[in-house]
C-alpha cells in the first residue's frame, strides 16, 4: 500500500474489524484509509491533529470499541477523534472530540482501559496522565519514581497502571 504523505509515517492504528486504518505523520496529520477492499484501500480523509501545527504525531491508539482514536504528539498534546458527520450533515470526517491536559514532553505511550473509556498517557520524562474519554477530563496525574518512561499499561480491571522504564 502506497501512503501519500509529505513526511514520514510515525504511527498506525487499525481497528479490530480491519476496516479503518489511521496513519500518523511527522507533519502532524492523520490520514484515514478505508480498508474494506483489501486490494484497493482508499484514503478518506487527511486532517491536521496535533496540539500545534506541524508537530509530529508520536502515538495513536483506540479506546474500547475502536470508534475513538487517541492521538499523542511531539509537543505533549493528547486529543481524541471520531469519524462523524458535521453538525449540518454531510460526509463523515475525522473530527476532534476533546483536547486533554497535555504533557511537558513528547507522548511516548497510550493505553486504553479494557472496561471503560478511560486511558493513560505517558511522556518520556516519567509523567503519566489518566484521562476519561467520555467526559474529556484528565482525572489523575502521576510521576514515575525515577524519570524516564518507555510505556504505560492500564490494568485489566482499570484499577492501576504499570509503568515501564528504559532501565
Amino acid at each position: 500500500m502506497d501512503i501519500q504523505t509529505g513526511g514520514e509515517v510515525t504511527g498506525l492504528a487499525l481497528d479490530a474489524r480491519g476496516e479503518d486504518l489511521f496513519v500518523g505523520t511527522s507533519t502532524g496529520e492523520v490520514i484515514h484509509y478505508d480498508m474494506r477492499d483489501r486490494q484497493a484501500p482508499r484514503p478518506l480523509d487527511q486532517v491536521a491533529v496535533t496540539s500545534k501545527p506541524g508537530l509530529p504525531v508520536t502515538v495513536l491508539a483506540f479506546l474500547i470499541g475502536d470508534r475513538t482514536l487517541v492521538v499523542g504528539d511531539q509537543g505533549g498534546g493528547v486529543s481524541t477523534w471520531q469519524v462523524v458527520p458535521p453538525p449540518g450533515g454531510g460526509e463523515r470526517r475525522l473530527t476532534r472530540i476533546y483536547q486533554f491536559s497535555g504533557h511537558a514532553g513528547p507522548v511516548v505511550s497510550i493505553d486504553a482501559s479494557k472496561r471503560d473509556k478511560g486511558f493513560a498517557t505517558a511522556d518520556a520524562s516519567g509523567s503519566v496522565l489518566v484521562h476519561y474519554g467520555t467526559s474529556g477530563h484528565t482525572v489523575l496525574s502521576l510521576n514515575a519514581p525515577e524519570g524516564g518512561l518507555h510505556s504505560v499499561v492500564f490494568a485489566p480491571k482499570a484499577d492501576g497502571v504499570v509503568l515501564v522504564s528504559p532501565q
